[in-house]
């Protein structure tokens, strides 16, 4: 080697052959299949399950449509509504004869499987990265594949994305005839395992026609002149199906009810979710959906009128929402592959080879971080994972089995599917989850017994209750138990079972005394479980009782951890430290991915002085407390970590605890959640007054007098509150409060004229206050004075009763 010269090394650039992409793409599928199927891994927990299967078990044994109502005690005698979704229910009920929970799990994850599949169809040379598309908006909709008819909808709905796109592509007309023929079959199938939504197939179908007709009018062949009528003949076959149903015209005949229905109010899924929330979930999927159309080089008119109806249904009902993200998922698979503004982005990929392998493997990363931090959160409170199945009523039927418990059952609307199940024949549920069938005035009438004492006797001498099973936890509000915290009220009734999720209460009758005798819950209450986590209402003497009555509701609570939580925290506040972390571990065993056990076991450590033992403790808090865990003290956290010797932590937290708003104590509710209440402004129930107030300050006996007439009104004493409110409106006659009170009582007596009076005179002693604008609407509404409605009901929003305004507004546009 000469002086001076530099020797040169030959750099090798690693490149994948074509083999390894090939197989490394088809690992990459088979992985996010599984994915797929690993998110659809939860146990059954559908509240309409039950009774889809129950139903489905009927006709397999009768071999006939059911005609007269089986179910309910309310609607003995009355017609059968919910006959549409047959076929689906009779195959749900062989599945889970055949297969139990494990089959229906199966079926799950297989149908959001197929339904990917389908979609990822549509650009066959890109199934691979288009995938990870796919396996996101499961994610995301994970909570809408639950095991009810609706599934087979989302299997249609995919197959005719696809059938659409394929009979646009095809070249000859035998092609679209044979799309035709399967466009005609699989709507007589969808319209017998899901009724009127297979409207959803017509509607492409509808749309591939102007599509088409487009086509007609602007080359004038022949051939899209054929593809028309081909079309047209194809719309009235599919019309004629839908009236095949043993049912016959019933489906349209239940699609008008639904449509017309305003039972709706009370089910959260039937209503759209506010904008924040909605766009935070569906953002990228919009985005996609508006790209693909912005490069689409073909069929714009049929992927328009296609997002637009997606988009429009998204934003009638949450659940809806999955069927706009499997429109976003075709637009952008089909329009990707054939638009040749994509072809420098392809080129550029194609020279960046190991640049978007590396880029997909972190997009793999994250998305698998993402997909399991989701589904803990999903899974985590009622302990969902794997295979099995989450009756939450199973303890308390078996209590009213056990203990031969007779006569009328009035039951909460989530547990009737499951009583329907467990009880049929031989008990008929209060109300379950056919809102339709029950109409607007029973639903109204029972949601308002929840809250209102008055409405609850009328409620319970009209059917004879006898027995309630009530799923507390589920149901819950703020700081208040509906049903609960009136019947713990009511004399005439007896808690006698309490577990993590339901309460049983009995009526005092001849034939539950003896009952009620030997298994009263003379202490704890649903109440107490659910909200008192110090106890602290509890008399130091009565503490060994309530003690041994936690126990007694452990005993028989196997899967639930409530009562070993609340012993835990009592060890604690008796220093008993040693008893409060074998009670944590306990709960450990039975809900291992549960954070209350942890912040059990931190305070047990940190009481014993332990500061590395209970920065572990808290570090799984705050694992696995998710986003939604309420009340987190970082501050005192970010202090542990710091004597732990955890200082970069110890900043981390000592950080949040500065961005964290300051934990107050809880205040009183001063009105109902939207979706427990009856629509009408409710007012609170303090104690009343000691003994009469003097009238020395008249502003403050009205103050008092008002608040009289509310505890008066929480008894259903409904004369008295309103001489207690029309004596606070003498004393001080621009008391807004007062007059808005005097409207809500008219309202719950249905004096429609006399609380709009109250209402007004409300707004004009207080222009701003929303809770006036917005009884004034519901009074107006209920009058049927829509356009009135609307606008005080558009006021009470802007000044801040949003949910509950919106709801009203949906109601009244239905009108």
């Amino acid at each position: 080697m000469q002086e001076g010269m530099v020797p040169s090394f030959a750099i090798v650039h690693w490149t994948p052959s074509p083999y390894a992409l090939r197989w490394g793409k088809r690992l990459c599928i088979v992985a996010c299949f599984a994915a797929i199927f690993w998110i659809c891994t939860f146990k059954i927990m559908d509240r309409d399950f039950w009774w889809h299967v129950t139903a489905g078990d009927i006709m397999l044994h009768t071999h006939q449509s059911i005609q007269v109502d089986p179910f309910a005690h309310t609607r003995a005698g009355e017609p059968y509504l919910a006959t549409h979704e047959w076929l689906a229910q009779i195959i749900l009920s062989l599945l889970f004869t055949t297969f139990g929970a494990t089959g229906i799990i199966l079926l799950r994850g297989m149908i959001a499987s197929i339904c990917m599949g389908l979609l990822l169809l549509l650009n066959r040379r890109r199934v691979f990265p288009n995938i990870l598309l796919a396996v996101w908006a499961v994610v995301i909709t994970k909570g809408s594949f639950l095991e009810r008819p609706q599934l087979f909808t989302f299997v249609f709905f995919a197959l005719f994305l696809l059938l659409s796109f394929t009979f646009l592509d095809a070249q000859s007309l035998r092609t679209k005839l044979r799309i035709s023929i399967v466009f005609v079959l699989a709507e007589l199938l969808w319209v017998n395992m899901h009724g009127a939504a297979a409207l959803l197939g017509c509607a492409t179908v509808s749309f591939l026609l102007l599509q088409e007709c487009w086509y007609w009018l602007r080359w004038r062949s022949e051939e899209n002149k054929q593809t028309v009528f081909l079309l047209c003949g194809v719309l009235a076959l599919m019309a004629a199906v839908l009236v095949s149903p043993p049912n016959g015209f019933g489906t349209l005949r239940y699609l008008q009810s639904l449509m017309n229905d305003q039972t709706i109010l009370y089910i959260a899924e039937w209503r759209p979710r506010e904008w924040p929330l909605y766009f935070r979930e569906l953002w990228p999927f919009w985005l996609l959906a508006l790209a693909s159309l912005w490069y689409a080089r073909q069929h714009r008119l049929f992927s328009l009128l296609l997002l637009l109806t997606a988009a429009y249904l998204s934003r009638q009902a949450f659940r809806h929402e999955i069927l706009f993200i499997f429109v976003a998922l075709a637009l952008c698979f089909y329009h990707a592959s054939r638009s040749e503004r994509m072809d420098p982005l392809r080129e550029w990929m194609e020279k960046r080879r190991r640049t978007v392998i590396s880029a997909v493997l972190l997009a793999v990363l994250l998305l698998g971080r993402a997909a399991y931090a989701r589904s803990m959160d999903f899974e985590r409170q009622d302990n969902l994972y794997g295979f099995g199945q989450f009756d939450l009523a199973r303890g308390a039927y078996d209590f009213i089995e056990r203990e031969n418990i007779t006569g009328n059952m009035f039951n909460t609307y989530g547990i009737g599917g499951y009583l329907i199940y467990r009880g049929y024949p031989d008990r008929k549920v209060f109300i379950d989850g056919r809102n339709v069938d029950y109409g607007m005035e029973l639903m109204t009438r029972t949601y308002a017994a929840g809250i209102n004492p008055a409405v609850w006797k009328e409620l319970s001498e009209r059917y004879d209750i006898s027995y309630a099973l009530v799923d507390y936890d589920a149901i819950r509000e703020k700081d208040r138990l509906p049903y609960c915290a009136v019947l713990e009220r009511d004399p005439l009734w007896s808690l006698v079972y309490l577990d993590d999720w339901v309460a049983v209460y009995l009526k005092k009758t001849t034939d539950n005394q003896p009952t009620i005798d030997r298994l009263r819950y003379k202490h704890l209450r649903a109440t107490a479980i659910q909200f008192d986590t110090n106890f602290s209402t509890v008399a130091e003497t009565d503490l060994p009782a309530f003690i041994a009555e936690l126990e007694r509701m452990r005993e028989g609570n196997e899967e639930g951890v409530k009562a070993t939580l609340a012993l835990a925290r009592l060890a604690i506040g008796q220093h008993r430290n040693a008893d409060a972390q074998d009670l944590a571990e306990a709960a450990l065993r039975v809900r291992p991915f549960s954070p209350e056990p942890y912040a059990i076991l931190g305070a047990a450590y940190v009481s014993e002085g332990q500061p590395d033992w209970a920065s572990e403790a808290y570090v799984k808090l705050l694992k696995y407390a998710g986003n939604n865990y309420p009340d987190i003290n970082y501050g005192f956290i970010a202090k542990i970590f710091e004597d732990a010797g955890h200082t970069w932590r110890a900043w981390y937290y000592r950080r949040r605890a500065k961005e964290s708003p300051p934990l107050q104590p809880k205040e009183r509710e001063t009105s109902t959640a939207p979706e427990q209440n009856d629509r009408q402004e409710k007012v609170e129930s303090p104690p009343p007054p000691a003994s009469p107030p003097n009238l020395a300050n008249p502003a403050q006996d009205a103050l008092e007098f008002n608040e009289q007439g509310i505890a008066q009104a929480g008894q259903g004493k409904f004369a008295e509150a309103e001489e207690s409110f029309r004596t606070a409106i003498k004393l001080n006659p621009g008391y807004a409060e007062a007059w808005n009170n005097l409207c809500a009582l008219h309202l719950t007596r249905q004096r429609t004229e006399d609380a709009i009076e109250a209402c007004k005179r409300a707004i004009h002693e207080s222009a701003e206050y929303a809770d006036a604008h917005f009884n004034l609407a519901l009074a107006y509404y209920l009058r049927g004075s829509l356009q009135e409605a609307e606008e005080e009901a558009s006021v009470s929003k802007k000044l801040g009763r949003v949910q509950e305004s919106n709801d009203l507004l949906m109601l009244i546009r239905r009108k």
